[in-house]
């Protein structure tokens, strides 16, 4: 039975005359029953109701999470969010939402509604305490993303996703993110363009959310709030899992502008990550740590395609953010597996960067392939080069060599003619002594050459030397040696 069916059943004829008096106060308190729970210890209050841990007794013993109206707060707005709150509930089947058990009315006639009890801490916590890298918070991230778009699927919009909202427990050892209290989330209908709008607003001037998580248009001027407000309250999550903060300081984030939204949510851009770790401070250096990360490298981490995916989420115009949480999901998977993101137009270098991260091994194996090739190639070239040098050396040698070789063949040649000239002006001369015959050989040489120094004296002393040899007498036995050394006519030529 639907809770409000419940609440009518119990003797309320019209929910709207619903007011709170003494005489039906019923304050719930430790052993108190709800229905077949026992309400053992509070564990969390809001605005609205209180949340106990309790205990079911029939049909199975286990525990459970009871959230109770507050009591005053049985107004016909509140009653009908509370019972808004347990149909969505029942609409979702996903391993990362909090399941719904059971809804009723208490002995004091208040509203109540068991949920599955997550025993975890918020989302930012339980990273900070394990120390959790960039790495490993993003992969508890994807999950929450996905029951973000599972909610939208079936057509409701949560409208207050936050850290707090976000428990973290551990299933078989292993985190596992739930996402609780959809207490102000609203039934969805399609809109004229495809996208999801909200079909339910709250009242006028009342605030839907956390102002630090909300989006702009959540409150105020826009009517038509699509699933595309979740898309920047999850940047804002993941912003902070990334940075320790959240984008807008929360000291002024309640300064208002005239239609009622905070002003720097409607008016500030959000800080990019990276620049949170540009000082070098306390602050930075502790949220490092929680990190495992030295600042400056947390800093290079944060930029590029982090930087992109989570400021394309915190987009003040919605048109320009993610269009889902599953596409929100892809592009922090894609950065997962070193894959190009969506989130900004990338070049070629940037996807031919991003391949080779992707399939690092092959890379280096084909890196290492082509080196060996190269270093071959090189030492190659280089004997091809000293062999080329040799040959030429060799060639150059022999050419030497040859050389030499023709030189010496003519000189052996020479001699054996002087020789076979001598021999025969020995046997011309009748067997004279071979210093003569040498000079008679070369006598024509001889002769001109004192026939040179001659004249050259004869110049200087003519006119000195009355009585002069005749020139022409010197030439003449010059010319001809031969009759006193007995021998007729000219010396052969040789």
């Amino acid at each position: 039975m639907a809770a409000l069916d419940l609440l009518l059943a119990h003797g309320y004829d019209d929910p709207s005359d619903l007011q709170y008096n003494d005489s039906q106060a019923f304050i719930e308190n430790s052993g108190d029953m709800a229905g077949p729970y026992i309400l053992l210890e509070k564990i969390g209050e809001g605005g609205v109701g209180v949340v106990w841990r309790a205990e079911q007794t029939e049909p199975v013993g286990r525990e459970a999470a009871v959230k109770v109206i507050k009591a005053g707060m049985d107004s016909r707005e509140i009653i009908s969010c509370f019972e808004e709150e347990r149909r969505v509930l029942a609409l979702m089947n996903h391993p990362n939402i909090a399941s719904v058990l059971d809804a009723g009315t208490t002995p004091g006639g208040r509203l109540w509604l068991a949920m599955e009890l997550v025993r975890g801490e918020p989302v930012t916590g339980y990273c900070d305490r394990r120390v959790l890298g960039m790495r490993e918070r993003l992969e508890l991230f994807v999950p929450v993303c996905h029951a973000v778009q599972h909610s939208h699927q079936k057509g409701v919009l949560h409208r207050d996703l936050k850290p707090s909202n976000i428990l973290v427990t551990e299933v078989d050892g292993k985190p596992t993110p739930k996402l609780i209290d959809f207490g102000i989330a609203k039934a969805l209908s399609p809109a004229a363009d495809g996208s999801a709008s909200l079909l339910q607003h709250t009242s006028t001037g009342m605030v839907s959310g956390t102002p630090e998580y909300m989006s702009p248009e959540q409150k105020g001027g826009v009517q038509d709030v699509d699933t595309r407000s979740d898309i920047y309250s999850l940047g804002v999550v993941l912003y902070e899992l990334l940075t320790g903060r959240t984008p807008l300081l929360q000291g002024k984030i309640k300064q208002t502008s005239p239609d009622g939204v905070p002003r720097p949510v409607r008016e500030n851009t959000a800080r990019r990550p990276n620049s949170c770790f540009t000082l070098a401070t306390e602050e930075t250096a502790a949220v490092a740590g929680v990190r495992g990360t030295p600042p400056r490298r947390l800093g290079r981490t944060l930029r590029r395609e982090l930087e992109w995916i989570v400021l394309k989420a915190l987009e003040k115009d919605r048109d320009r953010r993610y269009a889902s949480a599953a596409s929100l999901a892809a592009d922090i998977t894609r950065f997962l597996n070193n894959e190009p993101v969506t989130a900004a137009p990338p070049s070629k270098l940037y996807r031919l960067s991003k391949l080779l991260q992707r399939n690092r091994p092959a890379c280096m194996a084909a890196l290492c392939i082509l080196t060996v090739l190269t270093a071959g190639t090189v030492i190659s070239l280089l004997e091809r080069r000293e062999a080329v040098r040799q040959r030429d050396t060799a060639i150059a040698a022999q050419a030497t060599a040859d050389l030499a070789l023709a030189q010496a063949a003519a000189a052996l040649a020479s001699e054996a003619r002087a020789h076979e000239a001598a021999q025969a002006a020995r046997d011309g001369f009748g067997g004279k002594d071979e210093a003569e015959v040498v000079l008679w050989v070369h006598a024509p040489a001889v002769a001109r050459l004192v026939q040179i120094i001659v004249q050259q004296f004869s110049i200087g002393d003519r006119a000195r030397d009355s009585s002069p040899t005749p020139v022409g007498t010197w030439s003449r036995r010059i010319d001809n040696p031969a009759p006193s050394l007995g021998v007729q006519g000219k010396p052969p030529c040789i």
